[in-house]
């Protein structure tokens, strides 16, 4: 009985998007394709550095997309303008994006990041030597179409993310690791 309620509300609730879906939209759509752009992480850190890497969208009618996305990015560790280290993360993220304008979306997700720090930064920072942790994610981008297969889009994040360095005190910097990501990239639908 309560699944038969829960599949009658999903049904419910998806009823609205496809009286909304723009006309000739598709039901289910698969995209594929890569990412570049920029980071930047604030606090303590506060480094600038590539992030690129790949991602796959699973489109519902054109307005709901789901999409898995895994990237990389390393951060270089300065302390009085002296490089003491780097940081390499890999962000693995699930995010659901909303369009609400003809190639506009909105994104929120959450996401999984793997950090692994140079020996120089671990000796200072026992704690910070593997450190995964979850964070959620916001943002909004474009996706423009150039042909029926093939589009481009542009993304903007804002990850807020932390370190677990349990009791740490130091003047390295702090357990703040949140990111702005600025990426842009190529996407082929396969069907």
């Amino acid at each position: 009985m309560k699944r038969s309620l829960a599949v009658a509300f999903a049904v419910a609730a998806l009823f609205p998007a496809v009286l909304a879906a723009p006309a000739g939209a598709e039901l289910l759509s698969l995209k594929v394709g890569g990412q570049v752009g920029g980071s930047h992480t604030g606090g303590d850190i506060d480094a600038t550095s590539f992030i690129g890497g790949g991602l796959a969208r699973l489109e519902l009618l054109s307005i709901l997309t789901g999409e898995l996305a895994v990237n990389y990015k390393k951060d270089d560790i300065e302390v009085d303008g002296e490089k003491v280290g780097d940081i390499e993360t890999i962000p693995i993220q699930l995010s659901a994006l909303i369009t609400f304008l003809p190639w506009v979306y909105g994104t929120i997700g959450v996401g999984w990041y793997d950090v692994k720090a140079s020996d120089d930064i671990t000796d200072q920072v026992e704690e910070l030597g593997d450190v995964s942790d979850a964070a959620v994610h916001l943002g909004f981008g474009a996706e423009f179409p150039v042909s029926d297969r093939w589009s481009v889009m542009g993304d903007v994040r804002y990850v807020f993310l932390n370190y677990d360095l349990g009791d740490v005190d130091t003047d390295v910097f702090d357990d703040s690791a949140s990111f702005t990501t600025f990426t842009g990239g190529v996407l082929v639908k396969l069907f």
